[in-house]
């Protein structure tokens, strides 16, 4: 990773030895908070559990989780886009991500596609990319938006359902480790209100402010928690998912 010893945090900080959403208005937007912290407690969980070897940080940005993935490699490549719109201090490097890779076969342990496949033309192309790249049991980490507003207008392709996500990456010859659901109705009507509402203004800061204060409260009630997570089955906001390179060339079946 180019520029390891100046990566500052950005969308995410560490607080108790766990990554949360950072406060800084300026690296995450307030309308963007409530997704943000329901993908991080996820990758708390799965970066450490499936994350090993060299590491493909793929449309990497600001690398946020770069010090969350940081202590289970052994080495660490960031590619980005040729021009993007995140800035790319730490691309080692540059390549057009709808188009193959300039990487060589079976190269990475473990890939984190983070954000990025619904921008792209061609997923299939992308999760063929992935496969090729990855070595004989190397691992696919990435989240994907289901139920969320457009945004990088207008390079916003695609929404993902778990059984799409699901076929995509059989035909690419991963299999499905597992495959998470992010939020439910009650997270998807506040994302949403809070990005009709928009983030300009302290009134309005006020007010999304107060509708994320309001979600975590009714999200502790017992009854309610329980009813959020069972409607992620049919509303969520996106998923999160683990797919792996078999180690040999039959894969394409789910081991979910």
């Amino acid at each position: 990773m180019r520029n390891a010893e100046t990566w500052k945090p950005s969308r995410f900080i560490e607080k108790n030895g766990r990554h949360v959403i950072t406060t800084d208005p300026s690296e995450l937007a307030p309308t963007s908070r409530i997704n943000a912290r329901l993908a991080v407690a996820i990758y708390n969980r799965i970066i450490p559990e499936h994350t090993r070897g060299h590491f493909l940080d793929l449309g990497c940005g600001k690398a946020p989780f770069y010090k969350l993935y940081r202590p289970y490699c052994d080495e660490i490549t960031c590619v980005d886009w040729t021009a993007s719109g995140h800035g790319n201090p730490y691309t080692d490097l540059s390549a057009d991500l709808s188009k193959p890779l300039p990487l060589a076969d079976q190269q990475f342990d473990t890939i984190l596609l983070s954000s990025v496949l619904e921008h792209l033309p061609d997923p299939g192309l992308a999760l063929s990319e992935c496969y090729r790249v990855l070595k004989p049991n190397g691992k696919l980490l990435m989240n994907v938006p289901f139920l969320y507003g457009l945004h990088e207008i207008p390079f916003d392709y695609f929404r993902y359902t778990e059984y799409g996500l699901r076929q995509l990456t059989a035909c690419a010859n991963l299999n499905t480790i597992e495959v998470i659901p992010l939020g439910g109705g009650l997270h998807v009507a506040a994302d949403h209100l809070c990005k009709w509402i928009g983030g300009g203004g302290m009134i309005k800061l006020t007010i999304i402010k107060a509708i994320d204060t309001a979600l975590d409260l009714v999200h502790a009630v017992p009854a309610i928690r329980k009813r959020e997570i069972a409607s992620a089955t049919q509303y969520p906001s996106g998923y999160i998912g683990v797919f792996q390179r078999p180690a040999s060339a039959e894969g394409g079946l789910d081991a979910a």
